[in-house]
């Protein structure tokens, strides 16, 4: 298939990075794969770091620019003989629906798909204009979670079937249970006998840390074998506003701040429990998956689609937002019983393994694309 990525995100974020993983997917199955970014951008480096060719003199993000892209798209989709386009962000997307329907009026025979992919938290615009595009001229809207896909269905009016979820996918390689992390144990200070409760995020407010250093500060009361790290990098959030919080809390000798890391899979296996305490967000919840990925039971929010990805009792616990009390018990709880949590996170790597890897994630994107080139449209 000739397919088009269209990935004109300015930096690296959840979305960007299942647009750039689709199209490296694709391009590794042989498909012809262009991605369509701005120049020097985060998606667009990762994109020609693999090979991919980049088309980059597009300007989809600047409406002033609607004519000229208009022509450049029409003879750059004739040329390359384009089967679909699929497109991971909001801007430029009625230029290109415009462009497919420019080229079938003055060819019947020209067929190109269109899909939007949509992993944001945000609904879609509730306007007319924009759930005619989604309703008349794309051909599926493909969102990353169930969550999603029921905003998108409330805001655009748009039938179930004319939505798939097709979930992002995790590297189980990279991200798969490894105990041997003796010289980050040693890096960090932290006894071999002592307890470990790993948080890992940019340091936001919607990433809910206060809550996870006061579930801290209960555990601690009770548990004076437990640590706690709080990994990312500063975003919103200073570390030492955080560290003026554990101090409040009582437990800033308790708590760890790593901030950022590289290799974010050797902390995870440095811990016993994952936590993911955001207070939103995570429409996109992929260190969920990461946690579950190196066999680590979870205690998360029933945030975005956090709940879609944990199983509740088989893989780990889902809690309130905000609710640091039954925090603290849901990770009491695992740290008491370690057999059980350790069959957790035995089932978290099955799940994994069955429903958020790369083949899968790809898989399921070509069967949807080859349903579209083959005419079988969804009205």
């Amino acid at each position: 298939m000739n397919i088009v990525q269209v990935v004109n995100i300015r930096w690296w974020n959840a979305i960007a990075e299942y647009g750039i993983s689709l199209a490296k997917g694709l391009h590794k199955r042989k498909h012809r794969v262009f991605v369509i970014g701005e120049k020097n951008t985060p998606p667009v480096i990762k994109a020609e770091g693999w090979g991919i060719p980049t088309y980059t003199h597009f300007n989809l993000n600047k409406p002033w620019c609607f004519l000229s892209d208009f022509f450049r798209l029409k003879e750059f989709l004739k040329k390359e003989k384009i089967q679909i386009i699929n497109a991971h962000y909001g801007e430029g997307f009625f230029t290109l629906a415009l462009a497919i329907k420019s080229l079938q009026a003055e060819n019947s025979n020209f067929k190109i798909g269109l899909v939007r992919t949509r992993g944001e938290m945000r609904p879609p615009k509730n306007n007319w204009f924009n759930r005619i595009i989604h309703q008349k001229i794309a051909d599926k809207l493909i969102v990353s979670s169930d969550f999603v896909k029921n905003l998108s269905v409330n805001s655009l009016h748009l039938e179930e079937k004319k939505i798939d979820t097709v979930y992002p996918f995790v590297d189980i390689e990279k991200f798969r249970l490894d105990n041997k992390q003796e010289k980050l144990r040693k890096k960090l200070h932290v006894e071999e006998k002592t307890t470990l409760v790993g948080v890992i995020g940019r340091l936001d407010p919607v990433k809910g840390h206060q809550i996870f250093i006061e579930a801290a500060g209960k555990i601690s009361a009770k548990n004076s074998k437990v640590k706690f790290l709080i990994v990312g990098e500063e975003k919103n959030l200073k570390i030492k506003d955080l560290e003026q919080i554990a101090e409040k809390s009582g437990v800033r000798n308790k708590i760890i701040f790593v901030g950022f890391c590289a290799n974010v899979s050797d902390v995870m296996n440095l811990c016993d429990v994952g936590v993911v305490s955001s207070v939103g967000s995570e429409a996109i919840s992929r260190v969920t998956m990461e946690w579950m990925s190196v066999g680590k039971p979870v205690v998360g929010t029933k945030v975005g689609s956090i709940p879609e990805i944990i199983k509740e009792k088989i893989t780990g616990f889902l809690v309130p937002p905000g609710d640091s009390d039954l925090m603290a018990q849901r990770i009491e709880f695992l740290l008491e019983n370690k057999k059980r949590a350790q069959v957790m996170g035995k089932e978290g790597r099955k799940r994994i393994e069955n429903v958020f890897t790369r083949d899968i994630f790809i898989k399921k994107m070509e069967e949807i694309y080859a349903e579209i080139i083959r005419g079988e449209r969804v009205e």
